[in-house]
């Protein structure tokens, strides 16, 4: 399977085209099926191997999965902070989110197989952290003092918070605004829009804001999906990733794009619940590990092995499930603030792509 396509679902911000990043998964998923059976080029049957022990070590070795303990609960404890403050006052605190999608891009790589998904997500955090070094210190003054109230209260509550007061989304967003990085909207309603297209900026790329705009986009999606899975198990998990698409990313794009992200849905995503959890659960590399080394002759019993239907994966299933509900908790209101921060400031681009 080609990494990356369907977890972080979508567009890379930072390809100089915005179907560089489908171009590179249309490529992927090629070069996978060149290599699927390479002894059959020349009418030659390969031998059969003896089944290889897989070099990657996952959750499935361990003596029992535990929930807290998968990729996905990890990355919910680092995500568990980025968002503090008060309900209608609550702020994003720039350098922990960097700094769990750094870790973030690490589990995709190493954990889940999603590679190319951590690259998109490592070159969106890039455009952040370029404009973060060049910043002056003294532009980012922030006053809100409930915002300030809130972190003394972290600290207090053992939760200590190492940055200053601007590091925060909203003070990133006054800074490019204060420089005139973006251009102002267009003063008329857009075809297909909502009445708040007109007072949204038209964003700069590359820039602070247009990475942080499909960095939210992307996990808006992912969160939508995930929580599909959970609260409609007996749906096909490729109808919940197209409803989840319809919702937060299929409005950003144009025709041709959603085309193409309906088809790498269809044939990326797995029909089987129980398939996506084990890969969410780590065991991705381990499956693919297994395709790569095995012969024509292992195929299908090799699919089998890969669906996580052992007793041992029932009882990983049921631990991506509570992690993957901690998730789906702390990445709600993460993006839905996150949107809200966007249309005060300002700089909801809702042009498609």
């Amino acid at each position: 399977m080609p990494d990356g396509f369907l977890l972080l679902g979508g567009v890379d911000a930072t390809a100089s085209s915005p179907f560089d990043g489908c171009r590179r998964w249309l490529l992927a998923s090629t070069a996978v099926k060149k290599r699927k059976r390479p002894a059959q080029q020349k009418g030659v049957r390969a031998k059969p191997k003896a089944k290889e022990h897989p070099r990657v070590t996952s959750i499935r070795h361990q003596t029992e999965p535990h929930p807290g303990t998968t990729p996905i609960g990890r990355t919910a404890r680092d995500f568990a902070h980025v968002l503090f403050g008060e309900p209608g006052h609550a702020e994003i605190d720039l350098e922990r989110l960097l700094d769990a999608c750094r870790k973030y891009e690490r589990t995709m790589a190493e954990d889940l197989g999603q590679k190319q998904s951590a690259r998109d997500l490592a070159n969106n955090r890039r455009k952040v952290e370029d404009v973060l070094r060049q910043k002056s210190p003294e532009l980012f003054r922030n006053d809100n003092k409930k915002v300030e109230s809130s972190r003394q209260q972290q600290e207090h509550d053992g939760h200590p918070h190492h940055l200053h007061r601007h590091e925060t989304l909203s003070s990133i967003l006054h800074y490019e605004k204060k420089l005139g990085v973006h251009k102002p909207g267009s003063a008329k309603k857009k075809k297909g829009g909502d009445g708040d297209d007109a007072s949204q900026a038209v964003l700069k790329d590359p820039s602070a804001a247009i990475g942080l705009l499909w960095m939210r986009r992307s996990f808006a999606f992912q969160c939508e999906w995930y929580r599909q899975l959970l609260d409609r198990p007996d749906r096909d998990p490729q109808q919940s990733a197209m409803i989840a698409y319809r919702k937060e990313l299929q409005p950003y794009h144009r025709v041709v794009l959603q085309k193409l992200f309906a088809a790498g849905i269809r044939s990326q995503t797995p029909h089987r619940r129980e398939t996506i959890f084990a890969r969410l659960g780590g065991l991705q590399q381990q499956n693919d590990q297994r395709q790569h080394h095995d012969s024509d002759v292992e195929e299908e019993e090799e699919e089998e092995e890969s669906d996580g239907t052992t007793g041992q994966d029932e009882s990983l299933t049921a631990a991506v499930e509570k992690d993957l509900r901690e998730l789906v908790g702390v990445w709600k209101p993460l993006v839905t603030r996150w949107q809200e921060i966007f249309v005060k400031h300002g700089m909801d681009d809702r042009r498609r792509v």
